[in-house]
């Protein structure tokens, strides 16, 4: 009899143990994740983040540390904002891209498709919406909670970066990526506070009154 209660109360430990460890989330497959990331991306008008920005510049051996806030709008809008030592603002209303300090009176302008621009913290986003078109998947792998890991390196010729390193959350928006640039420097943004769908503006995404528009070297 005792021997007979020590195995049912094994048996129960082992399905105790079972329940415990099976996943909170269900595991997609690699399609499956991708469906679930593109979806979520199709379902925003408008997002806004707070980020803080890590870059390692190769040639000079050096780590540079900044924060900012990032606002993206369908279609192709957004303002990257930078706060500290060196404020300034990336702001394009999918035509033009204005590169501008504040406080000063002038700011250099840019087509929306020119490479001399650097924008790339939004602008792997629009991507996200047709990933297999855009990217090709280096590795995937599921994380704990439900997260999500994406190695991607860019189809399009001529991209400025060669490599991003994405962690999705279990809601499959980006919540942080590590950008390999083609000139050698290497970016890990960390996203927080983000908010979708607040019917944003479109005032956020134009120049200023009063600032002058220099052309930049496209």
């Amino acid at each position: 009899m005792r021997y007979y209660s020590a195995r049912k109360l094994i048996k129960r430990i082992l399905i105790a143990a079972l329940l415990i460890s099976k996943p909170l989330y269900p595991l997609p497959s690699l399609d499956g994740l991708i469906r679930e990331i593109e979806a979520a991306y199709s379902s925003i008008s408008d997002l806004s983040a707070d980020f803080t920005q890590v870059t390692h510049i190769a040639l000079l051996e050096k780590k540079i540390d900044e924060k900012g806030r990032l606002v993206w709008k369908v279609p192709g809008r957004f303002l990257i904002e930078y706060n500290g030592d060196r404020p300034r603002k990336y702001i394009s209303n999918g035509k033009k891209i204005w590169v501008y300090t504040p406080g000063e009176k002038e700011a250099e302008t840019y087509s929306a498709t020119s490479k001399n621009v650097s924008k790339d913290a939004l602008e792997f986003l629009n991507g996200f919406l047709k990933i297999r078109s855009n990217y090709n998947i280096v590795s995937w792998k599921m994380g704990a909670n439900g997260t999500a890991e994406l190695v991607l390196t860019p189809r399009e010729a001529g991209a400025p970066y060669t490599r991003l390193e994405c962690r999705f959350g279990n809601d499959r928006l980006l919540k942080d990526v590590t950008i390999q640039n083609t000139n050698g420097n290497i970016s890990r943004y960390t996203f927080s506070n983000i908010f979708i769908n607040n019917g944003i503006g479109d005032d956020l995404f134009t120049l200023p009154k009063g600032i002058k528009e220099l052309k930049g070297e496209e």
